[in-house]
């Protein structure tokens, strides 16, 4: 699921703010932060222009060809430009959810943009409400209005938590989890219908060639290379259709009197907003955020894996588990591949507050500042050849590419397409998808990459 969002969107912060005061703020470790990094980022406006999917050839594993429906996205104003691309990849389903709001405040001074990925797990419900509703309980937190970004973002990220908890939300989130189904038909049939035209086309083409008329194309069926197409997509619903009650009735995890607790499915969260020279990001799980300046890349979050040792002692406090097998990855409970995301109920205690669950919500965050002095000024020649670019990204790019090896593909591309960044973006998913080397094989993950460009 995306969301786009502009100066009209207004998620009715009125009800968030009135359960806020239940939430718990989260002990978690700030990252260091570093003051120098961006110049003044200027501000977005709220266009969209332009959605498109395209079918794109890649290696399997197993040596066969591949073919993934890409769903692109794209908007500029104010100096700044962003695109996002998403594929199913070889996932059984599109689990992925992502943000772009370049009017945070819904006043359209354009004065806060918010920018986010959402990596869902056993289902994609999590992570579509996520994105449904990150920018409005943002709005709501009590320090959002004081200026204090990572702390607005820590209590966001906990009232998602807590909210998705309630019985209340139970319908929605069974409605998101209905509506992937649907979702995952209307792509393939897209898919099908463009596939079918396609053959007609090739067949149309090997009747010219037959009869001694025009060229063979590379990348067509006829020829060697990787075959492209453009899919026509069905707009993005305006509402989305409420589930039946007997879906309803069977959603999430229930306690021993039968009464609905939250979903069993989860979702990393990973979310950037900027306002005014002050650029703050919170992340809990493995989707990662990264800031390319002047061609070096920066992380600006760490992983939350059971693994590490604050990560491995909160779990054990709260009485589960980390098992890990020769060569695999370590797993909470010998289950999930991360320590901290939004949902999982069924590694939460219902009498630990929030930053001691085994699997916490509670974010990291660090904020760094923009316009620093190490920043090339636009016009200088090191802007030119060195974007500046912000990356929010799920595992299923960091999986098999280290973050400068993003950057320094993102530069490549940019240089090769005239700086057209939704087909720098296009190349790093298609790249993330055949990608091979000593160190990764393919991405067998959703892959969902959102990058900014700078001024």
């Amino acid at each position: 699921m995306a969301a786009e969002t502009g100066p009209s969107a207004d998620g009715g912060p009125g009800a968030a703010a009135s359960r806020l005061g239940s939430s718990h703020l989260s002990a978690s470790t700030d990252l260091d932060s570093a003051p120098d990094q961006l110049p003044l980022a200027a501000v977005l406006d709220a266009s969209l222009q332009r959605r498109k999917a395209a079918a794109i050839s890649s290696i399997g594993l197993d040596g066969a060809m591949r073919e993934f429906t890409l769903v692109l996205s794209e908007g500029a104003g104010g100096g700044c430009r962003w695109a996002v691309g998403e594929t199913q990849g070889r996932r059984g389903s599109m689990e992925d959810a992502h943000v772009v709001c370049l009017d945070a405040d819904g006043d359209g001074s354009g004065r806060t943009s918010l920018f986010a990925v959402f990596d869902g797990h056993s289902g994609g419900e999590v992570s579509a409400y996520c994105a449904q509703h990150i920018v409005e309980v943002l709005k709501a937190a009590p320090s959002y209005a004081s200026g204090d970004l990572p702390a607005a973002l820590k209590e966001a990220f906990l009232e998602l938590d807590r909210r998705m908890q309630d019985p209340g939300s139970r319908s929605e989130l069974a409605a998101y989890r209905q509506m992937a189904k649907a979702d995952k038909k209307m792509l393939q049939a897209a898919a099908d219908k463009a596939q079918d035209r396609d053959k007609d086309k090739d067949k149309a083409r090997d009747d010219l060639q037959g009869a001694g008329q025009g060229d063979q194309q590379p990348g067509t069926a006829a020829g060697p290379g990787v075959q492209e197409r453009e899919l026509e997509v069905p707009a993005r619903r305006a509402e989305v259709p409420p589930p039946s009650r007997h879906a309803v009735k069977r959603y999430g995890m229930v306690d021993e009197s039968g009464r609905y607790v939250g979903p069993g499915a989860g979702s990393t969260a990973a979310v950037a907003v900027r306002r005014g020279d002050q650029l703050a990001v919170a992340h809990a799980g493995d989707s990662r955020v990264v800031l390319c300046e002047n061609g070096v890349a920066q992380a600006l979050t760490q992983d939350h894996k059971p693994d590490t040792p604050a990560e491995r002692d909160r779990i054990y406090k709260a009485g589960l588990f980390v098992m890990q097998r020769p060569g695999g990855v370590a797993r909470v409970g010998g289950s999930l591949a991360m320590s901290r995301a939004m949902g999982d109920v069924k590694f939460k205690a219902p009498d630990l507050p929030p930053h001691e669950q085994a699997v916490t919500a509670a974010p990291d965050t660090t904020q760094v500042r923009l316009g620093g002095s190490q920043a090339a000024a636009p016009g200088h020649p090191a802007a030119a050849s060195h974007p500046r670019l912000l990356v929010v990204a799920c595992d299923g790019l960091w999986d098999v590419m280290e973050r400068q090896q993003v950057c320094n593909f993102l530069e490549l591309q940019l240089s090769s397409h005239g700086g057209d960044l939704r087909a720098a973006v296009r190349g790093l998913v298609h790249e993330a998808l055949r990608h091979d080397s000593a160190a990764s094989a393919p991405a067998t993950d959703n892959v969902t990459v959102l990058v900014a460009q700078l001024p």
